[in-house]
């Protein structure tokens, strides 16, 4: 195979490049292939500003499965083709590197579904010629914060050790075929856990910088292993763009585009506070919670004598989850205002235009607002006796987004 992994790789020298990272210094003259994949929102939103950032000529290959674009002639303007599945990707993008003697190839992805990744990175490196210039991996949301809480229950001596075993995984994994039984037989592993020694060892074989959500949770002593395993490969998300201006008109535009804004307009900052939604209310899928009690939340946070302290708001609006079949039945049941489901709420932080007050069902979306905002409330499956166990809760009140006095939980409502 074509680049293969260097498995002789030191360990204890975790800056010494290897394989992968040498050909990286191949030069940008040669066909530079971009590859953009997510299945969730806020890597594809990030992915969206770093395209319109650097407003680059190389050929896209985008698949975004909750925030598709279809736009053609928006699509023919950043080179761009986008698909409706991982697979027809993985394809397309080997029928273009099969006809290149050398190219590179830069991936922009979601840290959580490594084996998204891995699964492209193993066909594409069978290629003759096919280099790996660069890993872009960005957050899914709270998902990876919830491992390292998890992760922080082991001792050094054994986070060290799972470091060594999930490396040694993934090589192995990426070594192996599309075939299970093939890679059974070869004695190459079946399986890509999303666990910490999973999605935190990509820099170890390829030049990579993880784009983080809650850079500081590294900070954390329980996992003070994990930052020097790190270091020097993180950033901190940017939500910045459009509003320090550093985007140029056109830029702006573009991003505006991408997002399913053809008018910038539509998502202005509002001109007076009162324009602005007063409160807006964080709906979730079945998976989570049903529509009925999701209803009978807000109800309550509108009442004088609910669980929750009454929310005084004279407007109402809804921002349901994209998969959710049921955002109409609640809209409806409380006439409140709807932000489109299939406008991502980042683009509200982006654009630096939240509602005065927001709060609702559990979501990952409360860790990107500002650190100064404050939520009203936040409703979380279970009951008030799993506060202690619930990881995301947990993570939540040390990294300051909520205090505890506003947390409540599904059984409250029955």
């Amino acid at each position: 195979m074509n680049g293969a992994i260097n498995t002789a790789y030191n360990d204890k020298t975790d800056d010494k490049p290897n394989d992968y990272m040498l050909k990286s210094t191949i030069s940008d003259s040669i066909f530079t292939l971009e590859i953009y994949i997510d299945r969730a929102t806020l890597p594809t939103i990030q992915q969206m500003a770093m395209i319109a950032e650097s407003m680059s000529k190389h050929p896209k290959l985008i698949c975004w499965l909750r925030h598709p674009i279809t736009d053609e002639k928006l699509l023919s303007q950043l080179n761009a083709t986008s698909f409706a599945s991982l697979e027809s990707l993985y394809q397309s993008a080997c029928s273009i590197l099969r006809t290149k003697s050398k190219a590179q190839v830069i991936i922009f992805g979601n840290t959580y579904w490594s084996k998204d990744l891995s699964r492209l990175i193993r066909r594409v490196t069978q290629i003759s010629g096919v280099m790996i210039k660069q890993l872009e991996l960005i957050d899914d949301g709270a998902s990876e914060y919830q491992k390292m809480y998890q992760w922080e229950i082991l001792s050094a001596a054994e986070q060290s050790h799972d470091l060594c075993a999930g490396l040694n995984n993934l090589k192995s994994y990426l070594k192996g075929g599309e075939n299970r039984v093939i890679r059974a037989l070869s004695q190459r592993s079946n399986k890509l856990p999303r666990c910490i020694s999973s999605i935190f060892n990509w820099h170890r074989l390829f030049p990579t910088t993880y784009h983080m959500l809650r850079m500081d949770y590294l900070e954390k002593p329980e996992i003070s292993l994990l930052k020097v395993h790190l270091a020097g490969r993180t950033k901190q998300i940017r939500w910045d763009y459009l509003s320090n201006a550093s985007f140029s008109a056109e830029q702006t535009s573009l991003f505006y585009q991408m997002v399913g804004l053809s008018d910038p307009r539509n998502m202005a900052k509002s001109a007076t506070e009162d324009q602005r939604s007063k409160f807006m209310f964080i709906g979730v899928g079945s998976t989570i919670a049903s529509s009925a009690l999701q209803i009978r939340v807000i109800a309550d946070s509108l009442s004088e004598t609910g669980v929750i302290p009454q929310l005084k708001a004279d407007r109402l609006q809804f921002k349901g989850h994209p998969f959710a079949d049921f955002n109409q039945e609640i809209i409806q049941a409380h006439k409140m205002e709807e932000m489109r489901s299939t406008i991502p709420f980042e683009t509200l932080i982006m654009t630096d235009n939240l509602p005065e007050k927001m709060g609702g069902m559990e979501s990952s979306l409360y860790f990107s607002l500002p650190h100064n905002y404050q939520i009203e409330y936040i409703v979380f499956s279970g009951s008030k006796q799993d506060l202690i166990q619930n990881a995301l809760i947990q993570i939540m009140l040390y990294l300051n987004v909520i205090s505890q006095e506003r947390i409540f939980f599904a059984d409250q409502f029955n």
